[in-house]
């Protein structure tokens, strides 16, 4: 009798253990199938390449995808993003949020030199690449991160002086060997979210930045006067059918050969308010003013509403025009 009853109380354990076996690898097998099942999202539509920061972009067909940004060729030079930054005599890094007539410097390759043109001023030229040792190393930071560049020259230094009215400016270039930020030495729960590989030159504050047409179009309808894209300074456009903002909840991209991972959202600043074409700010700060009646998230960001995701990457690889973008989705249980 003692045997039977000691019998029936071990099968009906491990008739327990062997349920909530299967039921864990149900729970799992759904987790794994709905976390790894990819989703057609539409196409990518623009590839932009900023190779100054604050500068105008230049657009390309074609791109590669490293963990440190975008890489592309412009008549025939390679080209990354966000390799030279312009810096205070103080030392700090100088945008368009502080002097807006940046944005209407464009850059240009002309044979083996990048080629400044703005408003009022003669071009100037300078190398499309230095060596460590052809310049002043300067140790400066960008949204507290560590990063090194090297002086490009005082011709160059002195027309971007003229042409912003401000003495002392230089201009850096993130040349080979020079420090990168290390964006997993940064104390947000984003900087946390990335790896040992995720290192970046002058970009604000991770390597690339995506946003959809369906969320530029749901903005301007609610504005008077439009925006452009210009105005938010995307490496990445994606055409969809998707609705508005749908681009928050995608967790993985895949674009041509390359895998990104959505970071997160991309809160807007000031900047969005220069206009492009006429490096002015918009007297009433659209678009910020509308995007702050529906897209704010306070808790994580304040005052500062988001438009677009920012992207690591997974896999390196080269993107086109014209590609098929798909994506993964946070999970969204019962």
């Amino acid at each position: 009798m003692f045997e039977d009853s000691s019998f029936q109380v071990l099968l009906f354990v491990a008739a327990s253990c062997l349920w909530k076996h299967l039921a864990l690898s149900s729970i799992s097998s759904q987790f794994l199938r709905r976390r790894s099942r990819k989703e057609y999202a539409g196409r990518l539509s623009r590839i932009t390449l900023y190779p100054i920061k604050s500068m105008k972009g230049l657009e390309l067909e074609s791109a590669n995808c490293e963990y440190t940004g975008l890489e592309g060729r412009v008549n025939d030079a390679l080209l990354k993003d966000r390799s030279w930054m312009v810096l205070t005599s103080n030392g700090n890094m100088l945008t368009a949020r502080n002097k807006p007539q940046l944005i209407l410097i464009v850059p240009s390759v002309q044979g083996d030199q990048l080629q400044l043109d703005a408003p009022g001023q003669q071009p100037v030229r300078l190398p499309l690449s230095l060596k460590l040792t052809d310049g002043k190393l300067h140790q400066t930071k960008v949204w507290s991160l560590p990063v090194e560049g090297v002086d490009c020259g005082d011709e160059v230094a002195e027309w971007i002086s003229s042409y912003l009215e401000t003495p002392g400016l230089r201009l850096l270039y993130h040349a080979d060997g020079t420090a990168n930020r290390k964006l997993n030495d940064g104390t947000t729960k984003w900087h946390k979210r990335t790896r040992a590989v995720d290192q970046i030159a002058f970009q604000d504050g991770f390597p690339f930045m995506m946003m959809s047409e369906s969320s530029m179009k749901d903005l301007n309808e609610k504005l008077d006067s439009k925006v452009a894209k210009d105005n938010f300074r995307p490496n990445f456009m994606v055409s969809t059918e998707l609705p508005p903002f749908d681009e928050d909840d995608w967790v993985e991209v895949f674009v041509g050969e390359a895998i990104f991972s959505n970071i997160k959202p991309c809160d807007r600043c000031v900047m969005t308010t220069v206009h492009p074409e006429t490096g002015v700010k918009h007297r009433d700060k659209e678009p910020l003013t509308t995007l702050r009646r529906y897209r704010l998230d306070e808790k994580e960001f304040g005052q500062s509403p988001c438009m677009g995701i920012m992207l690591t990457l997974i896999q390196p690889g080269r993107m086109k025009v014209g590609d098929e973008v798909y994506i993964t989705r946070r999970l969204q249980y019962p």
